[in-house]
């Protein structure tokens, strides 16, 4: 057993063992403790009623669309109903939902689930075989008609005031490119966390893809940048922000959890971390090149972190 998976193990066990052992108000006291250090057990109806519940308020009809671009493949039908229910829910309304099914034909009622959300318009439901990430979200991309796209995993969720904090955002900074801090759901552990990120620094990016989710793009910027390309599969957003971010300076980071990251184990990332890996390591190795920067892009230890090696060096 690898250290990261004992840690993980032995993590989930101290928990469990907690939650049976202590009385109910040691537990508590313990809970508080643990989102201190490293979150929380994720209980869904208290996570509705103290995080998402709050946020719900009147309906605002933003200044611009945004298109919601979500590919779907083989997903489990409560992870999207889930999804798809976070985005009916947003405060803000001016939004179109695009989603490709790209389901095996084994997953047939993927579709059958997917039409009940048709009632409203601004859902909009394409059916395409599996191309891979990269070109399935491009095909979303060509077909979307908001001045800005939001990039949605399949078995993610939204807070109900996430398209109307980063629009807000957007208008006060005049920004071309968002991202915001996001909760973490590791399914296998019931267990919550806090992904809280930094200020936008070209360097960080380079190490690693430390945006990951939301994020918000301007239309025009993603066109002229390129798009989702070929060949970075599980690290296509690493590639495509690369890109984004080498062709403007008007980023902003949005200081909020506004996002929901679903960990499970059917996730591209966990059935094939070492393609992932190699993905984001060309990704900033061909990045280097457009910068016209030398130096080899290694990888550290086994996990999407990179180093920026100068060849040239004697």
């Amino acid at each position: 057993m690898s250290f990261g998976k004992m840690k993980s193990f032995l993590r989930s066990t101290l928990i469990k063992s907690a939650r049976c052992i202590l009385p109910q108000k040691l537990y508590r006291i313990f809970q508080r403790i643990s989102w201190e250090f490293r979150g929380e057990l994720y209980q869904e109806k208290r996570f509705s009623r103290k995080i998402v519940a709050p946020r719900k308020h009147v309906s605002v009809n933003g200044p611009f669309k945004i298109s919601i671009l979500c590919n779907v493949w083989n997903t489990p039908v409560p992870f999207l109903k889930q999804m798809a229910e976070s985005v009916l829910e947003q405060n803000y309304t001016n939004w179109e939902l695009l989603i490709n099914n790209c389901s095996d034909d084994e997953h047939g009622n993927t579709g059958e689930f997917l039409e009940r959300f048709t009632h409203d318009p601004r859902v909009k439901i394409f059916r395409t075989v599996n191309q891979g990430i990269g070109v399935n979200t491009h095909f979303l991309a060509s077909h979307a008609s908001g001045e800005f796209i939001f990039l949605m995993d399949h078995d993610d969720f939204l807070l109900p005031d996430t398209l109307e904090r980063l629009s807000a955002a957007q208008q006060k900074e005049n920004s071309d490119f968002l991202y915001a801090d996001e909760f973490v759901l590791v399914m296998a552990e019931d267990h919550l966390l806090k992904n809280i990120k930094k200020t936008f620094s070209m360097a960080a990016l380079e190490r690693e893809n430390f945006i990951n989710h939301p994020a918000l793009i301007r239309k025009t910027l993603f066109d002229r940048s390129g798009g989702f390309r070929a060949g970075f599969d599980g690290s296509q957003d690493h590639d495509l922000y690369l890109r984004i971010c080498e062709n403007t300076h008007r980023i902003t980071y949005v200081p909020e959890c506004l996002y929901v990251w679903r960990i499970n184990p059917g996730s591209f990332s966990n059935r094939h971390p070492e393609r992932c890996i190699d993905s984001g390591r060309r990704a900033v190795q061909e990045h280097l090149i457009r910068m016209n920067r030398p130096g080899k892009v290694t990888v550290s230890g086994n996990l999407a972190v990179f180093t920026i090696e100068d060849d040239t060096a004697c």
